[in-house]
């Protein structure tokens, strides 16, 4: 099975052998940045270990944008996305991607495009992916 170090590595190999200027990072709210209540109270503040170190490091480089990936109603999106830019963790898009256009090859209307996906759903685990994903991420060259 993959690590999250493992898929980093690849998206970052296939990056540089494609000439991609950018990744993509499509990222769940809950039980991915913060433990969720099932309510509609779910605030940040109770988070998982590194995960706004991460996410701070990942919004800061020129080679990435943050696609914030959720069912949360959107009334509570814009107070999370507000939140989140008050710890300098800038998601660039909600559930989209209008910088990838259909190609001869994708249709992009019904799912966009992204390069990796955090989401407990997909594997993610937070309690150890978040410090991984900060070590992995600090070595790597922002590519831009």
């Amino acid at each position: 099975m993959k690590t999250i170090s493992n898929m980093i590595d690849d998206m970052y190999v296939k990056k540089a052998e494609r000439g991609w200027d950018t990744l993509y990072w499509l990222i769940d709210v809950h039980d991915t940045i913060i433990k969720s209540t099932y309510s509609v109270d779910d605030k940040f503040t109770d988070t998982y270990p590194y995960c706004f170190a991460a996410l701070r490091h990942l919004a800061q480089r020129k080679d990435t944008k943050l696609i914030l990936w959720t069912s949360s109603h959107k009334k509570y999106v814009k107070a999370f996305m507000k939140e989140l830019k008050e710890y300098e963790i800038d998601f660039k898009y909600f559930n989209s991607n209008p910088e990838c256009k259909n190609t001869e090859t994708g249709d992009f209307r019904k799912k966009f495009y992204f390069n990796v996906i955090l989401d407990d759903k997909a594997g993610f685990e937070p309690e150890k992916d978040w410090g991984e994903i900060l070590i992995n991420m600090r070595r790597i060259p922002d590519g831009n």
